[in-house]
């Protein structure tokens, strides 16, 4: 089971094979290395971050008396428990949703997978967001004023490599969250959707890249069009 925390990385395809052969190798471990890196990060960067800045890029048009209400609710430590409340409920939520529609979706093609078999598959394919906790705590250390906006913490995301928009750009949300990380996620969901399923790779890759086109394209759809009013 620990074996294929790193076997994941670089010899996908026997890592699921092992992971489905084996029911021992089950979700909550990759799922909880992958809670812990991304709340370990989130609590790191409020504690390091210059929090007065970025306070006040928060505040920016916001009346006063609205400023003084905010000031109540978003201390540091609200900040950071906000954050890991975030990421302890929402990834475990959003990929259950996922589990559930590789179920669905492999029951119409007369596949019939287990739930557990999809939550597995799902929660091993997510290892490679812990590499962003590193990746982080190298932009904190390469940023000593403090000065660092939670996006630039993702080295890998399209504005930091290719798009460099800043605040208040409308897109900045959505092209720091289009990364290379998530990009490896989706090949590796492809790889264990073929194995556990046989299915052809064309066929796997269109069923895991839907929901993300889906998602992706009308959240870019909303933006043009809010851009063009």
């Amino acid at each position: 089971m620990i074996r294929n925390l790193a076997r994941i990385f670089y010899d996908p395809t026997g890592a699921f094979a092992d992971i489905f052969a084996d029911r021992r190798n089950h979700a909550l471990i990759p799922l909880a290395v992958c809670l812990f890196c991304s709340a370990l990060l989130l609590y790191l960067y409020y504690g390091y971050v210059n929090f007065g800045w970025l306070v006040d890029w928060m505040y920016v048009g916001y009346t006063d008396q609205q400023k003084r209400v905010l000031a109540g609710l978003m201390s540091k430590r609200n900040m950071q428990a906000f954050g890991l409340a975030g990421v302890l409920v929402i990834v475990p939520v959003l990929d259950l949703l996922l589990a559930i529609y590789f179920v669905l979706v492999t029951k119409l093609q007369g596949s019939n997978r287990r739930f557990g078999e999809c939550f597995r598959l799902v929660c091993w394919a997510a290892l490679p967001v812990v590499l962003l906790l590193p990746a982080g705590l190298i932009t904190m250390y390469l940023t000593p004023s403090g000065r660092l906006f939670p996006e630039d913490l993702n080295p890998a995301s399209l504005n930091n490599l290719v798009f460099h928009v800043t605040r208040p750009n409308p897109y900045l949300t959505l092209l720091s969250n289009l990364n290379l990380i998530t990009i490896w996620q989706i090949v590796l969901m492809v790889i264990g959707l073929r194995q556990l399923t046989g299915m052809p790779t064309r066929s796997a890759a269109a069923i895991v890249c839907a929901p993300y086109l889906l998602i992706y394209g009308g959240w870019l759809l909303i933006l043009a069009i809010g851009h063009i009013k």
